[in-house]
């Protein structure tokens, strides 16, 4: 967040989330009901708890931040959805740093 959070202290940014809640879970053919519902509530779960750990590091860096999602399996909808929603007219996109998102693959 280091130089970022100079950029954006005088700011209120928020952090936006699609997700896209489980169908089945993996390795599993078949599931009941009550077992998918299970596993998408721990999803949620997971998914707030790593943007409340982003709200506290935006916290400890003085910057004004809330968190913002929406659940969508497509991400593109889900993000113009969340803008227009909230009159967001910025938008700064990351990825996670794995080698999956990145151009260079060795």
């Amino acid at each position: 967040m280091g130089r970022a959070s100079q950029n954006f202290s005088s700011k209120r940014i928020c952090l936006l989330h699609v997700h896209q809640p489980a169908e089945v879970i993996p390795l599993t053919n078949r599931l009941e009901q009550d077992e998918l519902r299970e596993f998408q509530e721990l999803e949620r779960k997971i998914m707030h708890k790593i943007l409340d750990d982003y709200l506290l590091i935006c916290h400890h860096a003085a910057v004004h931040a809330e968190k913002l999602y929406i659940e969508e399996d497509d991400i593109g909808k889900g993000i113009v959805e969340l803008l227009s929603q909230h009159a967001i007219k910025k938008l700064v996109m990351g990825a996670a740093a794995g080698r999956y998102y990145s151009e260079y693959n060795p």
